[in-house]
């Protein structure tokens, strides 16, 4: 990460220095099933799901633990990993506007 600053010398901090490619999925299954391809091929991801919306963490940590994955709403998922095998499973997605 690196930190940009701004004319005022105001510090904008822990930008990645690797872009962020943000996509469009038109349901959660459809991150349900990229959050799988993850995992099987051991990608770094953090996720977002509808239990980590409401409340503080502890809230929603509770929330998440009492709720069975396949009823947890995916709302967004980010991926950190070599850009030609995300690619093998997130081609069809289009870009976010």
């Amino acid at each position: 990460y690196i930190d940009y600053y701004d004319a005022d010398g105001n510090c904008h901090p822990s930008l990645s220095h690797f872009p962020f490619i943000v996509l469009k999925a038109d349901n959660s299954n459809k991150i349900r099933k990229v959050r799988e391809e993850a995992i099987r091929h051991k990608i770094a991801f953090t996720d977002f799901t509808h239990t980590m919306t409401e409340g503080g963490s502890i809230a929603q940590q509770a929330w998440t633990k009492e709720t069975p994955e396949s009823e947890l709403e995916y709302l967004g998922i980010c991926l950190f990993g070599d850009t030609e095998t995300l690619k093998s499973f997130t081609g069809k997605f289009s870009l976010y506007r």
